[in-house]
C-alpha cells in the first residue's frame, strides 16, 4: 500500500483460505448485533406463540394469540392469572393443614386362629325360564329387561300379555311370580360341599338383587351363625358344581351364558352389576380369597365414624351401596315408583314407568356425573368466549350488510 500525490494506492495480495479478507468497521458490527438482538426477539414471540397454540393448558392460546383483540388477551390473562393464584392459595391451604395434623400410623401384625368366610352370591345371567310364564309375556318382559334397544321413546310395547300375569295383583305377589320364574337354587346345585362336608340349597338364601334373583351364601340374619374358616386351601371353603340349566334360557341383558358371582362382607348389599366376576359353563374356577378389613373409629379420633346401617335400609354401609342407593333415590323422586330389583319401599313401576321413565332417567345420572367430572373451570370460560366471538361476529356481518 502506497501514498501518491495524495491518492491512495492499494495492493492486491492473495490470501489464503481459511483466513479474514478483512475488518468491519465498528458501526457496521453494531449493527449486527442489534439486528441478531432483533432477531432472537422475534423468535422468542414466534416459540412463545406456538408453545401457546401447542399447549393443553386451557386458556394460554388466547393471550398469546396477537391476531386476538387486546381487551379479550387482558380478559383471558386475569383469567388464566386467577386460576393460577387460586391453585397456589390452594396448595399452600392444603400444605399448612397437613403439617397442622401429625398423623401417627401403628403396624402390627397379628395371627388369627380363624377368620370369617366372606358372603357368595351367585346369580344366573337368565333371568325368566322358558316354560315359566306364557311366551308371549316372556317376550314382554325380554323387551323390558333385555337390553337397551327396547329403552328408546320410538318403542311401543304391547304390554297385553303381562297384564293377565300381573293383574290385580300385590306388589308381593307380584314378586313371587317372578321369582318362581326365575332358576331356582335346588335345581343349579348339582354338588355342594363345605369344608368337605356336604351342603345344599338350605344353605342359600333367595334374595332380588339389581341382576334380578339370586342367591347367598353364608349371608345369615344373627352374626353367631356366620361360618369361619381355621386354614387356607381348597378343601377348607365352599366347593360348587353348577348346572346354568342353559337349555332354559330366554333373555338376559347380555348374550353370554354362565353365572356372576360376588364376595362380600355379610350385611352388605351385593352390587351384582358393578362387581360381580363371571364364570363360564364347562370350566372349573378357583377363587382365591384375601381378606381386607377397615374398621371406622369413633370418638376421641377425629373422624368419628361408626360401623351403622342406612337410615333407611336393613344393610350395612359401603361406598358402592351407597353410589347405588343415591341413583335409586334420584330415579323414584324422578318417577314416583322404583324397579322389582331395587330395595325400598316405593311401589314397583309398571312396563310403560319402566321403559320410558326409569330407563331414561337411569342413564341420566351417569351421563351427567361424567360432564361434570370432566369440565373445569376455565373450559367453560371457553366455551363462553366461543360463543360470545361467534355472536359477536355474526352481529357485525348482519350490520355490514344492512
Amino acid at each position: 500500500m502506497e501514498f501518491t500525490n495524495g491518492q491512495l494506492a492499494l495492493e492486491e495480495y492473495e490470501v489464503p483460505s481459511g483466513r479474514v479478507t478483512g475488518l468491519k468497521t465498528v458501526s457496521e458490527r453494531i449493527k449486527m448485533e442489534v439486528a441478531d438482538v432483533k432477531q432472537d426477539e422475534r423468535d422468542f414471540k414466534e416459540v412463545f406463540q406456538e408453545f401457546g397454540d401447542a399447549t393443553t393448558f386451557h386458556g394460554i392460546r388466547y393471550i398469546t394469540n396477537s391476531s386476538n383483540h387486546i381487551v379479550r388477551r387482558l380478559i383471558w390473562l386475569m383469567a388464566v392469572a386467577g386460576m393460577i393464584v387460586w391453585l397456589t392459595i390452594s396448595l399452600m391451604e392444603s400444605v399448612t393443614l397437613l403439617r397442622q395434623h401429625d398423623e401417627i400410623t401403628s403396624i402390627s401384625i397379628n395371627y388369627l386362629t380363624d377368620v370369617k368366610f366372606p358372603a357368595v352370591t351367585l346369580c344366573n345371567y337368565n333371568q325368566f325360564r322358558d316354560g315359566s310364564m306364557p311366551k308371549a309375556a316372556i317376550e314382554t318382559l325380554s323387551l323390558v329387561y333385555g337390553g337397551a334397544s327396547a329403552h328408546s321413546a320410538d318403542t311401543i310395547i304391547d304390554t297385553t300379555p303381562l297384564q293377565d300375569v300381573f293383574k290385580n295383583k300385590t306388589d308381593s305377589e307380584n314378586i313371587e311370580i317372578l321369582k318362581d320364574a326365575s332358576h331356582q337354587i335346588e335345581d343349579m346345585i348339582i354338588e355342594c360341599k363345605w369344608r368337605s362336608k356336604p351342603c345344599s340349597h338350605l344353605n342359600f338364601t333367595q334374595r332380588v338383587l339389581d341382576q334380578g334373583v339370586c342367591y347367598t351364601f353364608n349371608d345369615p340374619v344373627d352374626e353367631k351363625d356366620i361360618l369361619r374358616v381355621h386354614n387356607p386351601g381348597s378343601k377348607n371353603g365352599l366347593f360348587l358344581r353348577l348346572n346354568i340349566q342353559q337349555n332354559l334360557y330366554t333373555f338376559g341383558e347380555t348374550t353370554a351364558a354362565g353365572m356372576k358371582v360376588l364376595l362380600h362382607p355379610q350385611g352388605e348389599l351385593p352390587i351384582i352389576k358393578e362387581l360381580a366376576f363371571s364364570i363360564s359353563p364347562g370350566f372349573e374356577t378357583s377363587v382365591a380369597v384375601r381378606q381386607k378389613v377397615i374398621n371406622s373409629l369413633p370418638a376421641p379420633f377425629k373422624d368419628n365414624c361408626t360401623n351403622t346401617k342406612f337410615t333407611d335400609y336393613s344393610f350395612n354401609y359401603s361406598v358402592p351401596a351407597c353410589n347405588f342407593l343415591c341413583k335409586v333415590r334420584y330415579v323414584v323422586d324422578k318417577c314416583g315408583c322404583r324397579d322389582y330389583k331395587w330395595p325400598g319401599n316405593e311401589p314397583f313401576c309398571n312396563v310403560y314407568q319402566q321403559v320410558y321413565c326409569i330407563y331414561g332417567y337411569e342413564g341420566d345420572v351417569g351421563g351427567y356425573m361424567g360432564l361434570l367430572c370432566g369440565m373445569s373451570l376455565l373450559t367453560v370460560l371457553e366455551w363462553a368466549d366461543f360463543i360470545f366471538i361467534n355472536l359477536l361476529n355474526k352481529f357485525w356481518s348482519i350490520k355490514k350488510a344492512n
